[in-house]
């Protein structure tokens, strides 16, 4: 793939994620964001602890499921970058801040991270997997660890509410020893 294509389907594929998530949590829509679902291989992890939607069915009835339950919603801080791309696939990272309109009384207010796998199929690109979580926003930068130690530095953390800092979602944080 020459380097024009690559840029022409890196810039696409970061377009396609960051329409489904305006689509999904501004517009609201969660039937219009199975339009950039691949019909044939999609599947989709939630944040929730059982969020795991293997199959297009899967997605496709969540979605539909939940209708009604999607709040107005505005993006804010959107930052998106391929982290990989070959001749079909791409993979693309987007973080963001979502937070619930002020007239819907509800409090949302969410770092988001969502990874794409985007797909090249005869219709267009199509989403065959998305990941997403939210990022704890309540610990201090002196408290990120590797995973053994996770555990006592979370409830550290915890007790102690001041020094919050929120790193910008595609910085990468550096782990103490």
């Amino acid at each position: 793939m020459d380097k024009t294509t690559r840029n022409n389907f890196s810039r696409e594929a970061i377009k396609l994620a960051e329409q489904a998530l305006i689509t999904y949590f501004v517009d609201g829509s969660p039937e219009k964001v199975l339009q950039f679902f691949s019909n044939t291989c999609s599947s989709w992890i939630g944040w929730g602890k059982e969020e795991i939607y293997p199959t297009y069915n899967d997605v496709f009835n969540t979605f539909i499921r939940r209708v009604d339950d999607i709040p107005q919603n505005i993006i804010e801080d959107m930052h998106s970058q391929v982290l990989f791309e070959s001749q079909d696939f791409c993979i693309v990272f987007v973080a963001c801040s979502i937070k619930s309109q002020p007239q819907t009384g509800l409090l949302l207010n969410e770092t988001a991270r969502f990874t794409f796998v985007i797909r090249k199929e005869n219709d267009g690109l199509k989403i065959v997997h998305l990941h997403f979580s939210a990022a704890w926003t309540n610990l201090t930068r002196a408290k990120y660890t590797r995973l053994p130690k996770a555990a006592p530095s979370f409830i550290k953390t915890n007790c102690k509410w001041k020094n919050l800092v929120r790193p910008h979602s595609l910085q990468p944080t550096h782990p103490t020893v």
